[in-house]
């Protein structure tokens, strides 16, 4: 499902905070 694609994307479009 889309999920699969849409959450592994969000954390790599996500900026490290440090």
């Amino acid at each position: 499902t889309i999920w699969f694609i849409s959450f592994p994307i969000s954390l790599l479009l996500t900026p490290p905070i440090s």
